[in-house]
């Protein structure tokens, strides 16, 4: 199959296809090559933007993303991003902001509670680190990252036989 080289989409939905078969590095290409194409390509920004946070390249990622978010304030995906490179920095408000607002504009977003909460946490709001912890698993209650940020709630609030319970229940 012969592709057209000038646009931009098929490199962007080809880079999922690496993705999944676990190809990071004609991912990047992909996602890269899309950007070259389209400079404006916010969905690209974000999604590299984002695998570039998970490869531990904070910096890159965060221009990526802060471009993104330029394009379109409004993405989930590089709000939630921007909130967790920011809750790493311990920049606790600002990684508010970004995590408030994708909850916000994406209500059934489980990531989006799950690091609020854990920026709540980390400010010694337990009470709605609680709640969007609950929330996540009300979402989507197979999804075992939030069970574990629950119990290790548990545990920094001292309920560590709660705490136990927890990590005994994801079994």
């Amino acid at each position: 199959i012969t592709i057209n080289q000038n646009n931009p989409r098929i490199f962007y939905f080809r880079s999922f296809m690496h993705l999944i078969m676990g190809e990071r590095e004609k991912m990047f290409n992909d996602l890269r090559k899309t950007i070259r194409l389209d400079p404006e390509y916010f969905e690209a920004l974000a999604q590299l933007g984002f695998q570039l946070y998970v490869n531990g390249d904070y910096d890159e990622a965060e221009e990526l993303l802060n471009r993104a978010n330029a394009i379109n304030p409004d993405y989930a995906l590089t709000l939630i991003t921007r909130g967790r490179l920011l809750l790493k920095q311990e920049l606790f408000d600002l990684a508010l902001e970004n995590l408030n607002l994708a909850a916000t504009l994406s209500q059934t977003n489980y990531d989006a509670y799950i690091y609020r909460g854990k920026t709540y946490q980390a400010l010694g709001d337990y009470e709605s680190a609680l709640e969007d912890f609950e929330k996540a698993i009300t979402i989507y209650d197979h999804f075992e990252n939030a069970y574990i940020a629950r119990a290790m709630l548990y545990f920094d609030m001292g309920l560590i036989e709660k705490a136990q319970s927890e990590v005994d229940e994801i079994n």
